[in-house]
Order: C-alpha cells, then structure tokens, then sequence
C-alpha cells in the first residue's frame, strides 16, 4: 500500500488548494472511497477475504440494534452479501459520527487483527497493519479531517503542531502499564472533546494530569498529602524539580 504524488495533488499544492485548516463535521467523499479501497487491500490477501466485513457487520448491527446495516440485504449471514452490506452503509452514511464508528471498528480490527496473520508472500500481518494505518492517517491529513487513528482509538486533532509536540508525546509515555490509569482517562477526554462535551473532557484530562503526578511521586517516593489533590501534587512535584521553577 502506497501513496502516489499525482500531478494533480503537486499542483494544488502549489496553488495553496490544499486544506490548512482541520475540519470535523463531514468525511470527504474521496476519502470515503480511498478508505475502501484501504480495507479491499488488506482483506482480499487473507484467505478469507470476506470475514472481516462478516464480523464488523455483526458488530455494528448488535450495537445499532437493528437486524441489517442497510434494508436489501438478502443473506445476514454471508460473508459475501456482509462485505457489500458493510461497504454501502459506509459509503452511504450521512453522519459523521457513525463514519467514525466505521472506521474506528475497522482500522482496530487491523490493528488486533490483521496482525495475527500470516501471509503467503511478501509482507507480514504486523507490516500490512502498520501500513494500512499509516496510509489512514496520511490521507486524513491531506483532505483536511480532524482525526488521526492512534492507540486503537480515533482522535481528535486540533492543529498538527499541538498534535506532534503534545498529544503524541503524552500517549507514547501513557503506553507504559503503570500509567494504564492516567491513559484511559486521557482517551476518555478525548472522546468528551470530539463530541462537544467541554466539561467533561476537562475533568477527564484533569484526572489524567492528576493520576499521572501521582505515578511520578510515588515512584520516586516524594511526599505529598493524598488528600489534598492535584495543587498538592504540583507543589511536590515543583519542591522536588520536576516542574522548571520559572
């Protein structure tokens, strides 16, 4: 999987056409083909190419609560008529936040997944994973949506220099088990932040920030009163030099 640079893209770059500014209420539709084609990549080499749309339909039908993604479905249980089930409802959708859905479940699925498998020829399950991700994230970007897939989640992104310098550097040291805690409350700001909920993100993010100190204080055996909260574990984490005193 691979990444043309078309003359056409070479030159809306240098018109300046490309979008600068992140949107989030709409998936282009060409980048709603470009993800098909993305999952059309990664299924049709297993030896069941049509399994994962069998199981993500499955999914989505118990968790929407209806019978069928979309009414001329004739067989629910063909792997076949599940692929081109899934596909249209995709293809269809009108909401923004059922696309996420769709490619929440589907890019966690090969990430879980695809990387299990064993392909015959060139490219390993981990490999094709990483670059059915990658070429996600890639073509987000360049239509301008405000999502990245990270951490088996899809993520809000509001600017890439806040992106780069502070949301992917928090989730990388939040991988390590002993922040297991402070990540999942800094996942669930996220989603909070994504559907509009201000509140609650901020009080999600301020448990992250508040679980996070205290895994450093307590890991290096500073003293700070528990009950005091997270102004307690600044002051314990400035007295001891963690936080630049300026």
């Amino acid at each position: 999987m691979s990444i043309f640079d078309l003359y056409s893209k070479r030159k809306k770059r240098r018109n300046g056409e490309f979008p600068d500014v992140y949107q989030y209420e709409s998936l282009p539709s060409s980048f709603r083909v470009q993800i098909a084609h993305i999952w059309e990549e990664v299924f049709s080499k297993s030896s069941e190419p049509y399994e994962p749309y069998l199981f993500l339909a499955k999914v989505l039908r118990k968790e929407y609560g209806v019978f069928k993604l979309i009414p001329d479905t004739i067989d629910t249980n063909s792997r076949y008529q599940a692929s081109v089930e899934f596909m249209n409802f995709f293809l269809r959708s009108k909401d923004i936040d059922t696309d996420i859905d769709v490619i929440e479940i589907s890019f966690r699925y090969i990430d879980l997944v695809v990387r299990q498998y064993h392909f015959a020829h060139d490219h390993s399950g981990d490999q094709r994973a990483n670059e059915a991700i990658g070429e996600f994230n890639a073509r987000a970007q360049e239509h301008g949506f405000g999502y990245q897939y990270l951490d088996r989640e899809i993520i809000r992104i509001d600017s890439q220099l806040i992106h780069s310098e502070a949301v992917l550097p928090a989730l990388i040291i939040l991988r390590e088990h002993k922040f297991s805690n402070a990540q999942d409350e800094f996942l669930k700001a996220h989603e909070h932040y994504r559907h509009g909920r201000m509140n609650e993100a901020l009080v999600d993010a301020l448990k992250s920030f508040e679980s996070t100190m205290k895994v450093i204080c307590d890991g290096r055996r500073w003293a700070y009163d528990n009950s005091k909260g997270a102004s307690e574990l600044v002051r314990a984490c400035l007295d001891n030099g963690l936080i630049p005193s300026y």
